[in-house]
């Protein structure tokens, strides 16, 4: 792991992602937009990614230890207070910050107090000493195992009743953090033509022997100026998969139900030569946004997006008019 850099303009940046987090769903769409108000680019955006999602990964353990420092929940404080001592916990517990980010981290006082009230800045300013000094309790194995999995002390324990001292192998294995799937999209590129941009920047991969669109990157990685271009999808190999085995042809009618973000309907067009047509439903206004999004990005020119409950697919568009049908989100 390289040398932690971090910036007033970062922690401001990670604050508002994590606070907007609470109210935009998914996560990604609220980092991403925070990130865009501070021109979070580049290395910087792989860097405060990395941290943004190991916050979430870690908010059970990191509210239980603002819990313990304030003496109540945190979900009861201030929205932006709450956002800031996360960040906090984050980078003074778990990231060995040094004596400059610490002097970032204590102008997120300023930050706070611009942002709601000068009194939540005071507070902030004076709690941070205690998060500088923690140093947990731990007195058991299954405190030791929920520092180092991150699992809750009851779930610990109840595994380790069934499973014995097998608990901290399976625990260590369900907290690895798999290597990031895309699928390229052939209607604009192919698989080669984009291992060859990520050989010229260096980063591992692997291709899936079952999909052979599908690449997995080995190394750390943000993949968002494929996505922005279209050339290819956030997509594990499952679902690519369950596009193969429907195997929708040029010219056929596809019904897509529950369909956002879309990364299936995307993968059925391209099966479909953008030859035919796809109905692709769903009820969240937000993802079909997204969804929308993806599918100009991508080329696909013949899905008409419907924010409609499925189950009135038949009703809206008569009986017996798909070729094929697909229920499952991608």
């Amino acid at each position: 792991m390289g040398k932690l850099k971090l910036s007033d303009r970062h922690l401001y940046a990670l604050v508002e992602a994590i606070k907007l987090g609470e109210e935009v769903k998914p996560s990604q769409q609220a980092k991403r937009r925070a990130f865009v108000g501070y021109k979070i680019e580049g290395w910087e955006n792989s860097k405060l990614t990395g941290i943004f999602y190991s916050i979430q990964r870690r908010l059970g353990l990191i509210d239980e230890i603002i819990g313990e420092l304030v003496g109540v929940s945190p979900l009861i404080l201030d929205p932006w207070l709450r956002a800031a001592l996360r960040v906090a916990v984050e980078v003074a517990i778990f990231r060995a910050p040094n004596g400059k980010i610490i002097q970032h981290l204590r102008g997120l006082a300023q930050f706070l107090s611009k942002r709601t009230h000068p009194y939540v800045g005071y507070y902030y300013y004076d709690l941070l000493p205690e998060i500088l000094s923690y140093v947990p309790a731990i007195d058991s194995g299954e405190k030791r195992l929920k520092w180092d999995c991150l699992f809750p002390e009851w779930l610990i324990r109840r595994m380790r009743f069934l499973i014995g001292d097998e608990v901290r192998e399976l625990l260590t294995t369900l907290n690895e953090t798999p290597p990031t799937s895309i699928r390229v999209n052939q209607l604009k590129v192919t698989p080669s033509e984009v291992g060859d941009y990520l050989r010229r920047k260096n980063v591992r991969f692997e291709r899936s022997e079952r999909v052979e669109t599908v690449i997995r990157i080995l190394d750390p990685f943000n993949p968002e100026w494929l996505f922005n271009k279209g050339y290819a999808v956030a997509q594990e190999e499952a679902p690519a998969v369950a596009s193969l085995i429907l195997s929708p042809k040029p010219g056929e009618t596809v019904v897509d139900l529950a369909a956002a973000p879309g990364g299936k309907t995307a993968h059925m067009a391209e099966l479909m030569g953008n030859e035919g047509k796809i109905y692709a439903f769903d009820v969240d206004n937000a993802r079909i946004k997204r969804m929308n999004g993806m599918l100009r990005r991508t080329g696909v020119s013949i899905a008409e997006t419907m924010r409609i409950d499925g189950r009135k697919a038949p009703e809206i568009l008569g009986e017996g008019i798909a070729d094929r049908l697909t229920s499952s989100s991608s």
